[in-house]
């Protein structure tokens, strides 16, 4: 792990206990991992060190609102995940395990995770969705599949009732799910067995049957470009005029924009590597109580505090090193 991430990440030592109980799934082309040996320490990563007893991060704690909660312990895990710790193995296993059981706990008989009544709700709950997805992807275990299947099945229905049609975000994050769903189809058990549908197919027609919402925000236009980006189209130019003078004001955004830079490759991404070293590795906080933390302020903030600022650069330094996990980068 190059040295700049290990002080991004600050210390990956803590002492995590725990792992998946479910049965092993095996990928189709087995890989190997290693097992990091968790340690203790008074230097524990940011996020471990602010993670609640119960797995969740608490938005509210971190300078954020309460109905945060669901999307900051998603980017979290994802954060975890894409450093390469799963529910078995890894520095930050002990978290992750803790993030998914409470995430779990929040999804109803319907499979609706963390349902509130407002607008974002449901961008919220396929973000937690696909958290959930690749935990399942990656720590190879069957005991997410029915959380998985459900969530994704509420999500399918929900998608022809949204009103207007989906944009690109909620749409970039859909099609994330559907990619990592297909991937859990395709894992087999102990015995050689498949059969751990999850909904890929169903989720993948409705998106397909959906009219495309031209983007009303920057966000989205960011996450329109990477959507592009990942069908092939070139961005090259939209993504260097849009890079933020801040990039930490709307870290979704930066993610976004990095993201389709990467995806895109050549000049592009070699001038975004330069942006990221300048405007998010050199403002990490290095000393004091929020050591590996990172500036927050403005409306995102102001919503979801210093921790969701923290799990989006996290994210995406995994992507400028180059080595990031998720299944959208493999």
């Amino acid at each position: 792990m190059p040295s700049r991430l290990l002080v991004a990440l600050v210390a990956l030592c803590l002492s995590l206990a725990g792992g998946c109980s479910g049965t092993a799934l095996q990928p189709q082309a087995a890989t190997d991992r290693t097992v990091v040996t968790d340690c203790g320490g008074p230097d524990a990563p940011y996020a471990v060190r602010n993670q609640e007893a119960d797995g969740h991060w608490f938005a509210v704690r971190g300078g954020g609102r309460a109905d945060a909660d669901l999307r900051v312990t998603a980017w979290q895990l994802l954060a975890m995940l894409g450093d390469g710790s799963t529910l078995r193995s890894g520095p930050w296993r002990g978290s992750v395990k803790g993030a998914v059981k409470w995430l779990r706990a929040q999804q109803d008989d319907r499979g609706r995770i963390g349902l509130r009544g407002d607008s974002d709700w449901l961008l919220d709950h396929v973000m937690a969705t696909w958290a959930l997805a690749e935990a399942t992807r990656l720590s190879s275990c069957t005991e997410l599949v029915a959380s998985v299947r459900a969530a994704t099945s509420h999500l399918a229905e929900q998608l022809v009732l949204v009103r207007p049609s989906p944009g690109p975000e909620l749409r970039l994050w859909c099609e994330l799910l559907a990619a990592s769903a297909a991937q859990i189809e395709a894992l087999t058990d102990e015995r050689g067995s498949r059969g751990f549908e999850v909904g890929a197919a169903i989720l993948a027609s409705r998106l397909a049957a959906l009219p495309v919402a031209a983007p009303a925000t920057d966000r989205e236009r960011a996450a329109q470009w990477w959507r592009e980006a990942r069908a092939g189209k070139d961005v090259a130019a939209a993504v260097v005029e849009a890079w933020p003078a801040d990039p930490l004001l709307d870290p979704l955004r930066t993610l976004y924009l990095t993201a389709a830079a990467y995806q895109f490759g050549g000049a592009t991404w070699a001038g975004v590597t330069r942006r990221i070293e300048r405007d998010i590795v050199r403002q990490q906080i290095r000393a004091g109580d929020e050591r590996g933390g990172w500036p927050a302020s403005g409306p995102f903030a102001a919503q979801n505090g210093r921790f969701g600022v923290h799990a989006l650069s996290v994210v995406t330094l995994e992507i400028y090193y180059r080595y990031c996990r998720l299944s959208c980068w493999e």
